[in-house]
């Protein structure tokens, strides 16, 4: 889980480029057959940018846009333009700790209430996720909720989640899990997760080990890749040296959409600070955006493989 299939090296590493290559002229001539969707598939918000944490293995801490908290009646007003289409999922968070917002669990109602939507989720770092938080999260249809830890020891977690408590955090998880277990509930789905990188590399077993036995039906231990964040940030693992040289016009373009707590939108996650920003919520329409000249501009440069024409891209191996 969460691994990379190595390229082969030498002369045996011919076919696997050839394969490569062919398989990105196939997709490159699918997308500009098929045009451009007539709505994302995937549907980010951010609902705060704000987080209690300061952990190594994201940007946050240069972040230069403003912070702050999603508006309740914009939020509606955002997911009253979804329908009549639908949504394959919804992540309400972005850079930031989403139960920080005193309102998230009105939203996820009112999004999967108003909308059709197959997945909401968020991803928490545990840090306030007290019982009673759990159990307001557990009254909603939320599908989705990602518990982040990144260590199986104090000292791991604590070098890598600075400002957490790694015995509040792992208390805390473990028993909203034990409270979906003692309600019968088969949602939210719970990934427990942590950040493949050196810091923690030698944990990865245990932390599987020790949380496996707590995991209800459909929830599992997910190790995910690390993410440089498009250069933005060191490389602490081998993830990006492990990625195969060809790219791929990326997919977000043609199916996702992320909105900054403040309206403002962008085709990426990991466009922290808004680079790529294709239009203002609080000035267009969703669809207007997603028909509009600034991403589909962004679309042609990654048909033609011109990377260094956006430099959030250009050394980004992710997608």
């Amino acid at each position: 889980m969460g691994k990379i299939r190595k390229p082969p090296k030498g002369l045996r590493s011919i076919p696997y480029d050839l394969k490569r290559r062919l398989k990105k002229k196939i997709i490159v001539a699918k997308l500009r057959h098929a045009g451009r969707p007539p709505f994302p598939k995937l549907f980010d918000i951010e609902v705060t940018n704000h987080c209690n944490l300061n952990c190594v293995m994201c940007p946050r801490d240069t972040m230069k846009r403003p912070k702050g908290y999603i508006d309740v009646a914009f939020f509606k007003e955002i997911i009253d333009q979804v329908p009549p289409h639908r949504l394959e999922k919804s992540w309400l968070h972005l850079y930031g700790e989403p139960l920080l917002h005193k309102q998230l669990e009105e939203m996820i109602h009112y999004a999967a209430e108003t909308a059709d939507i197959e997945q909401i989720g968020i991803s928490t770092n545990c840090v306030v996720l007290d019982e009673e938080r759990s159990l307001s999260l557990l009254s909603t249809p939320l599908d989705m909720l990602v518990l982040s830890i990144d260590g199986a020891t104090p000292e791991t977690y604590e070098k890598i989640r600075r400002e957490g408590k790694f015995d509040r955090v792992v208390a805390n998880a473990a028993r909203f899990l034990e409270l979906k277990r003692e309600k019968g509930l088969a949602h939210p789905r719970v990934w427990v997760q942590i950040v493949e990188m050196q810091d923690n590399a030698a944990e990865i077993e245990k932390f599987k080990a020790d949380w496996a036995p707590l995991l209800g039906p459909g929830d599992e231990v997910f190790v995910k890749n690390f993410s440089a964040f498009g250069g933005r940030i060191e490389d602490r693992s081998d993830f990006y040296d492990r990625m195969p040289r060809t790219r791929h016009p990326c997919s977000f373009l043609w199916d996702y959409f992320v909105v900054c707590w403040d309206g403002r939108v962008t085709p990426c996650c990991l466009d922290m600070e808004g680079e790529l920003c294709i239009g203002d919520l609080t000035q267009s329409s969703i669809q207007e955006i997603w028909d509009g000249a600034e991403i589909e501009a962004f679309r042609e440069i990654h048909l033609r493989s011109a990377f260094s024409e956006m430099p959030l891209c250009e050394n980004c191996w992710g997608h």
